[in-house]
């Protein structure tokens, strides 16, 4: 007789869960990954800004020129602390879904310990059935042969 799982419906589920779970937070990385990209691109145009900017000063300007490089770049300031705010909330995010994959993990983990505990325990008790099998078959064997022999 063949072990049959009663937990296996249990570990499929707990499987998709954790494959849910890794799909999650591979998104919220990726999501990440690209928020960090948009901040980075920022940091670039601001510098090329006021790189611009410098170089501009060095030759006659008028006021309302340096006053247009002065509001784009303070606009160019406050889009980084936006863009930093949502970095740091997708951080959040993506911190909680991997802790959300780790459960998932441990959690299908547990079952699967179960399930080899109780599969373990199941063939040692089939072990110890033919064993007892067997060892009356010897004690049979070794009777018919004494009572053969007298």
């Amino acid at each position: 007789m063949a072990y049959q799982s009663r937990l296996s419906a249990v570990i499929l589920m707990r499987t998709l869960q954790e494959e849910e779970a890794h799909r999650e937070w591979a998104a919220a990385k990726n999501l990440l990954i690209l928020e960090q990209e948009r901040l980075n691109q920022l940091g670039k145009k601001l510098q090329v800004t006021l790189t611009a900017l410098t170089n501009l000063q060095k030759r006659f300007v008028s006021a309302d020129e340096v006053t247009l490089y002065f509001d784009f770049i303070e606009n160019l300031r406050e889009g980084i602390k936006h863009q930093k705010k949502i970095v740091a909330h997708q951080e959040a995010v993506c911190e909680e879904k991997r802790v959300l994959l780790d459960m998932a993990v441990k959690e299908r983990k547990v079952v699967e310990i179960v399930e080899e505990r109780r599969k373990r325990a199941y063939l040692n008790q089939l072990f110890k059935k033919e064993q007892a099998v067997l060892d009356e078959i010897s004690g049979r064997l070794k009777l018919r042969d004494l009572v053969d022999h007298e």
